[in-house]
């Protein structure tokens, strides 16, 4: 949708406002020492590529690419893909899944393509099915979750399109909390708890700014760990069931349910 918004509604001369990269889809520091293993599927290549430059130039890591299309012609990035292949002869490895020739990419293909490098730290980009699938073959090969890293690009209903929200769940415990912790940037903060707000906006009430974007639960920036305290999320379309399970939670979605204390960790690793 940005796209159409830019050609229908920007001109020259017109300034706009952007906010930094965020995210977790990144290569984590002391991990020079691994191999890399990359997944991507159709557009799910851009922020794919992205970490394969960067390691190729940055570090000595041997690097492997299985990037799955429908056809040739449908390959994006091929002519750099080829550069790169050029320039890093011995370090990268570039695999091209098509799924006119193969199919759709199936678990036994995963595991196959990952032989000899179970050492590796794993990152997949693609549409849902894809991802899916990818992961099962990584959990299916023993691949430690520590050392798996996915990216579910996911957008918002438009709002002219939304559902009406659902009501927000009843406080179990007749309260809430009075304070609400977190740490970020290896800080650690309590700020006053705002009934009926969210985490997050508790804390930018209280002058103080974690990271955030969307505000709608679907780019994950907002994610942290819950380290105690229960909360209801309105939405939570960029967590996984796994995520869920794990703890995590998207603070621009959560509310305290009762008066337990609430604290959650945006420093810790995912």
């Amino acid at each position: 949708r940005i796209s159409n918004w830019f050609n229908d509604n920007l001109k020259v001369g017109d300034t706009i406002k952007v906010l930094a990269p965020e995210g977790r889809f990144v290569l984590r520091d002391g991990a020079d020492d691994r191999p890399l293993f990359l997944f991507g599927a159709g557009s799910g290549i851009t922020p794919v590529i992205s970490l394969m430059k960067t390691a190729l130039v940055r570090t000595s890591r041997r690097i492997k690419l299985v990037y799955a299309n429908r056809d040739k012609d449908s390959i994006i990035f091929k002519d750099e893909l080829d550069l790169l292949l050029e320039r890093f002869p011995g370090r990268a490895e570039v695999f091209h899944h098509l799924d006119i020739d193969r199919g759709f990419m199936k678990v036994d293909d995963v595991m196959r393509e990952i032989q000899g490098y179970e050492a590796a730290d794993f990152y997949t980009c693609g549409p849902g099915p894809f991802m899916d699938t990818v992961e099962l073959g990584l959990e299916q090969a023993d691949i430690a979750r520590e050392h798996r890293f996915f990216e579910r690009f996911v957008s918002p209903v438009d709002p002219d399109r939304r559902e009406p929200a659902p009501a927000q769940e009843e406080n179990s415990g007749g309260g809430t909390p009075k304070v609400f912790r977190f740490s970020f940037e290896n800080e650690s903060h309590e700020v006053p708890y705002i009934p009926g707000t969210t985490l997050l906006e508790s804390a930018e009430k209280a002058g103080l700014k974690p990271p955030s974007s969307c505000l709608d639960g679907y780019c994950g920036c907002c994610m942290a760990l819950k380290k105690s305290g229960n909360v209801t999320m309105a939405s939570r379309e960029a967590l996984t069931d796994d995520d869920i399970e794990r703890g995590w939670i998207l603070t621009c979605q959560s509310r305290p349910v009762d008066d337990e204390d609430v604290e959650v960790d945006y420093d810790a690793p995912y």
